[in-house]
């Protein structure tokens, strides 16, 4: 165990959240279940009110630790593509990985009482994994988000579509529509080229959508305050990424070191988390 896991680990056990496997020996390489970060919060709001005692982590202490831990998925494989899931309390993401041709990369978000899809796989093997992977989760899909992945129509929930007035205009008539022509052609029958309705438009103003908070920033991205994270198309040091110039780069940098000084922690991509 480095220095810094050992620190790590007793301060976790001097403030009664975590207690090892006995013996002092602790795990700090393993993975974390979703009902083991679920029981350090817990803890951790237990003894919210309670000082913490001499020598002992203080709150925001563990409170650090607990945040790091928050943000480390668990994994589960489907078959054809991966899932992720991320615990964020009253928010649970989960970030399907197609390991499609594309590299596509889909989510979607879960509260007590339903979920919310943002973007779609393209491929129809992948969706019809992902409409199983929702069916197993027990909750009605309140609304979808499209964005640059509009695909599945056939797939999606009932409930309204949205998306942002520049994205509507870019699946319907624009770029993104030309792709999908494109790709229909290149991958035959194995590819899903139909588009929703898209039934609502998000403006740059916060709007809830089944109990969760999106904003539609000037950027054309998502911002999801409830699990401090932003949805964007393209980012990742080994995946493409459209850039049209030192001007286009410039704005990308600008609008990056943006999410980080407020504090966002995860950033989703189409093709990256």
């Amino acid at each position: 165990v480095s220095d810094q896991n050992n620190a790590a680990s007793m301060k976790g056990t001097q403030g009664g959240v975590v207690g090892g496997f006995g013996g002092r020996k602790y795990g700090p390489d393993d993975p974390l279940k979703l009902q083991q970060i679920e029981i350090i919060r817990s803890r951790l709001a237990g003894e919210a009110q309670k000082p913490a005692a001499a020598g002992k982590a203080t709150k925001a202490e563990v409170g650090e630790m607990v945040a790091a831990l928050a943000v480390t998925p668990v994994t589960k494989e489907l078959g054809i593509g991966v899932m992720q899931i991320y615990s964020f309390g009253t928010v649970t993401l989960h970030a399907y990985n197609t390991r499609d041709a594309l590299g596509d990369e889909c989510f979607v978000l879960e509260t007590a009482d339903n979920l919310v899809t943002l973007e779609s796989p393209a491929f129809h093997a992948n969706l019809e994994e992902l409409t199983a992977y929702i069916e197993s989760l027990n909750k009605p899909v309140f609304a979808s988000i499209v964005a640059y992945h509009p695909n599945g129509a056939g797939y999606l929930a009932d409930g309204a579509v949205y998306a942002t007035e520049a994205a509507k205009i870019e699946i319907t008539e624009g770029s993104v529509k030309g792709l999908i022509d494109g790709f229909i052609v290149t991958f035959g029958d194995a590819f899903d080229g139909s588009i929703p309705e898209i039934t609502n438009v998000l403006d740059t103003k916060s709007v809830t959508i089944g109990g969760i908070e999106f904003i539609a920033n000037a950027a054309g991205d998502i911002e999801i305050p409830a699990i401090n994270s932003v949805y964007t198309h393209m980012l990742g040091a080994d995946v493409h990424s459209i850039m049209a110039g030192t001007d286009h780069m410039d704005a990308m940098i600008a609008t990056l070191q943006g999410y980080k000084d407020s504090g966002y922690e995860l950033i989703l991509s189409s093709h990256y988390t």
